[in-house]
């Protein structure tokens, strides 16, 4: 079985959207959003880009850009919708210095 970070990897390289989880979210609607790349933060934790497309919010705020810690989030099985990457997406932005995995 895949771990979360292959999924997520496998989603970022093949341009697919992502269903998942955060833990804490309860029982409220899966999150879906369009993964751009995976890095580690300044404390260590690896996390993700994605541009929150739909599904639960907390601060009921979507669509918006969210890096969520990869350890605290599960992907769901769901349709892999092909998205495009998005224009306003900073690849070079500072905090993104150590790259996990992002698109070929």
């Amino acid at each position: 079985m895949a771990t979360t970070q292959e999924l997520l990897c496998h989603a970022i390289r093949s341009n697919l959207t992502v269903i998942f989880t955060k833990d804490g979210d309860g029982d409220e609607d899966p999150r879906v959003g369009e993964p751009h790349l995976l890095f580690v933060s300044t404390t260590g934790k690896v996390l993700a880009a994605i541009f929150q497309t739909g599904g639960y919010s907390s601060s009921g705020s979507l669509p918006e850009w969210r890096n969520f810690d990869v350890d605290t989030i599960s992907v769901l099985p769901g349709p892999e919708t092909a998205f495009t990457p998005r224009a306003d997406f900073n690849r070079n932005n500072p905090m993104y210095a150590k790259i996990v995995c992002e698109r070929s």
